[in-house]
C-alpha cells in the first residue's frame, strides 16, 4: 500500500499525513507485524480520506480545500501473498486562506496586570489580518492557564474562549478572556510519615505558610523526598477544600523505603578488567536520618572495602558529614600497594556546585617492582569543588564541568613528610549540528613535596587508559626509576579532543586525539594517541569502544579500550 500526497509541503503535508487513517493504520500494522490492510479496509479508509484532509487543513486557516482522490492497483505489483498492492493518491488544492478579522484577548481579575501573563499575550501576537492558525490560539490558552496556576491563581477561568469562523467570507473572530481570580498562598505544609522525627523532616520543607502558592516548589519538595532514600513515594495532596480564605494547606503522603538496600554489579573495562561490587545501605538508622553503607569492590587490579556513616546537616536534602574508613589493595603495572584510611568530610552546596572539606589519616605500604617495601603515614586535610552544568547530564549536548582539588600534609603534624598537591579538571561539550558533538577535556596537576620519594603511590600522578590518553595502557604513562619501574610523577597534563556522531538511532562513531603524560618536571613530555571509536547511547550514559594508535610507544601500534558513563563526570 503506497500513499502519495501532492500539492502540500512542510507542516501542512505532515499534519495531513498524521490525520490520514489510511497512512496511520498501515503503519501501525507494519510496526506490529500484522497482516496488511485488506482491499475492503483500503477502500473504506480511502472513502474517508477527503474529510480527514479537510479537518487537517482547517487548523491552519484553510477551509476551502479541494481534494482529487484516486485509488488504483499498481501495474504488475503484488504482495508476498499474491494480493494486489494499491496506490492512493491525493492531489490537494488548499484554496484561499482564512484570516483573523476581530480579536478580543485580555485579562481580568487580580492578576490582570501580571507581566508574565501579558508577555505571553504579546508573544502570541494574534492580530487582525493574520492567517488563522488554531495551534497559536490553543498554545496561548494553555500557556495562560499554566502560568497563572504557577503564579498562585488557582481558580483562573476563561470567561470567553472561542473562534468563530465564517468560511464563506474567509474570516474568523477570535475571543479569549481569562479571569485569573484571586492569588492564593500556602497554608501549612505537612509531611505524613512515621520513620523520622518531625524536627528532621521539617528541614526538607522550605515552604512557609503565607508564601505565594507555587506548585513548582511542591514538585521540588516531592523530588527531594523521593530522592532521599527515606521514602519510596511522596504524593502531594493540595487540600483546596480546606482552604482558609486564600491559604491552601498541603499534605504530603509518603510511603517509607525498605530499611536496607542491597546492590550488586558485574562489569568489564579495559582499564580494570573484570570488576564487581557488593554493597548494602542502611537507609535510616535512627529518627535523625543517619545512614550507613558498606561496599566491597573487586577487580583484577584493585580490591577495596569501604564503610561510611552519613549524618545530614544544613540542607538535609543533599548536605552531610560523613565518617569513612577504607582498605585498598592495588597491584598494577609496577605498583603493589596497600592503603588504610580513616577520616571525615563535610559535603555542601556552594558556589553553584559542590564543596567538600576533608581530613583523612592514611597509612600506606608499597613497593615498586622488586624494590624494598616502603611505608608512610599522612594526616591529609583537603578541599574539593565540583560543578556540572549541562542540558542533559547523561547525554550532554551543551554543557561543561569543572573539578578542583587541593590537599596536603605537614611533617610535624602526624605525617612522615610534607607535601601540597593540586589537581584541576575541566570538560566541555557542544553540539555540532543535530547529531554530532565536540568533546574537550583537560587535566593539570602539580605536587610540591619536601621528599617526593616518601610520597605513597596514591599521592602521585599516573595517566593513560580509556578515560585519559587512549592508545596507552591504564596508568602506564609515568616517570620510571633506575630499574625501569613506573613510579608516578609530580606533574600531570592531559588534553583530549573528540568528535562523535550518531549515525543511526543510538549508534554512533567517534574520532579523537589524546595527549598527555605524568612527569617529574613542569615541562611535561606529552605522549599522543589518536583513533576512532564506536558509540552507543544508553539511558545511563554512553558506551564507548575505542581503537587507538600510540604515536610515542615503539613497543605497541594499537590499543583497544572500553569505557562507559556520562560525558561530564
Amino acid at each position: 500500500m503506497d500513499v502519495e500526497i501532492d500539492g502540500l509541503e512542510g507542516e501542512l503535508e505532515n499534519n495531513v499525513a498524521a490525520h490520514l487513517s489510511i497512512v496511520t493504520e498501515g503503519r501501525r500494522k507494519r510496526e506490529k507485524d500484522e497482516r496488511p490492510l485488506s482491499e475492503a479496509d483500503i477502500r473504506r479508509l480511502h472513502r474517508g480520506a477527503a474529510g480527514e484532509i479537510a479537518a487537517a487543513l482547517e487548523p491552519y486557516g484553510y477551509y476551502a480545500a479541494t481534494v482529487d482522490a484516486t485509488l488504483t492497483p499498481q501495474q504488475g505489483a503484488a504482495g508476498d501473498d499474491g494480493e494486489v498492492t494499491w496506490l492512493a493518491r491525493y492531489l490537494i488544492e488548499p484554496g484561499p486562506v482564512t484570516r483573523v478579522r476581530g480579536v478580543e484577548i485580555r485579562l481580568e481579575g487580580m492578576g490582570k496586570e501580571r507581566s508574565e501573563l501579558l508577555q505571553l499575550i504579546a508573544e502570541a501576537d494574534i492580530k487582525p489580518g493574520d492567517v488563522l492558525v488554531h495551534p497559536v490560539y490553543s498554545d496561548l490558552k494553555s500557556a495562560l492557564q499554566s502560568e497563572a496556576y504557577a503564579l498562585g491563581y488557582l481558580d483562573g477561568t476563561f470567561e470567553r474562549s472561542r473562534i468563530e469562523v465564517y468560511p464563506d467570507r474567509l474570516v474568523a473572530d477570535v475571543a479569549l478572556v481569562f479571569d485569573t481570580g484571586s492569588q492564593f498562598y500556602f497554608g501549612e505544609v505537612s509531611v505524613e510519615q512515621a520513620i523520622l522525627s518531625p524536627e528532621f523532616i521539617d528541614r526538607f520543607v522550605e515552604i512557609n505558610a503565607g508564601e505565594v502558592f507555587d506548585p513548582r516548589r511542591l514538585t521540588d519538595l516531592q523530588l527531594a523526598l523521593s530522592d532521599s532514600d527515606y521514602f519510596n513515594t511522596a504524593e502531594m495532596d493540595i487540600q483546596r477544600d480546606l482552604a482558609e480564605g486564600v491559604r491552601v494547606p498541603v499534605r504530603v503522603n509518603t510511603t517509607p523505603s525498605r530499611p536496607r538496600r542491597y546492590q550488586a554489579s558485574l562489569g568489564y573495562g579495559t582499564d580494570t578488567g573484570v570488576r564487581g561490587e557488593l554493597g548494602v545501605l542502611w537507609r535510616h538508622i535512627n529518627r535523625y536520618g543517619h545512614q550507613f553503607r558498606a561496599d566491597i569492590r573487586l577487580s583484577q587490579i584493585q580490591q577495596t572495602l569501604v564503610g561510611q556513616y552519613k549524618v545530614p546537616v544544613g540542607d538535609v536534602r543533599s548536605e552531610y558529614v560523613d565518617f569513612t574508613g577504607d582498605i585498598n589493595e592495588r597491584d598494577l603495572n609496577d605498583v603493589d600497594a596497600t592503603r588504610y584510611s580513616l577520616g571525615s568530610s563535610l559535603n555542601q552546596n556552594r558556589w553553584g556546585g559542590r564543596r567538600r572539606y576533608s581530613l583523612f589519616y592514611e597509612y600506606e605500604s608499597w613497593n615498586f617492582g622488586d624494590k624494598p617495601r616502603q611505608d608512610s603515614t599522612l594526616l591529609v586535610p583537603g578541599i574539593e569543588y565540583d560543578r556540572i552544568i549541562g542540558d542533559d547530564l547523561l547525554f550532554t549536548r551543551e554543557g561543561y564541568s569543572v573539578s578542583a582539588m587541593l590537599a596536603g600534609a605537614a611533617e610535624n603534624l602526624l605525617s612522615d613528610t610534607s607535601f601540597l598537591q593540586g589537581l584541576l579538571t575541566a570538560r566541555y561539550v557542544t553540539a555540532l549540528g543535530e547529531r554530532g558533538r565536540l568533546l574537550l577535556r583537560g587535566d593539570y596537576g602539580a605536587t610540591a613535596a619536601d621528599d617526593f620519594d616518601s610520597l605513597p603511590p596514591s599521592r602521585r600522578f599516573f595517566t593513560g587508559g580509556a578515560r585519559s590518553v587512549r592508545g596507552y595502557g591504564f596508568e602506564e604513562l609515568s616517570p620510571v626509576d633506575d630499574e625501569g619501574n613506573l613510579v608516578g610523577g609530580r606533574y600531570l597534563g592531559v588534553v583530549n579532543v573528540e568528535v562523535d556522531y550518531l549515525v543511526y538511532g543510538n549508534f554512533g562513531v567517534a574520532a579523537f586525539v589524546d595527549s598527555g603524560n605524568a612527569s617529574n618536571s613542569a615541562d611535561i613530555d606529552f605522549k599522543t594517541g589518536a583513533g576512532i571509536g564506536l558509540r552507543y547511547k544508553t539511558p545511563v550514559g554512553m558506551v564507548r569502544v575505542d581503537f587507538a594508535h600510540p604515536f610515542d610507544d615503539p613497543d605497541s601500534s594499537f590499543a583497544f579500550h572500553i569505557s562507559f558513563g556520562p560525558d561530564l563526570q
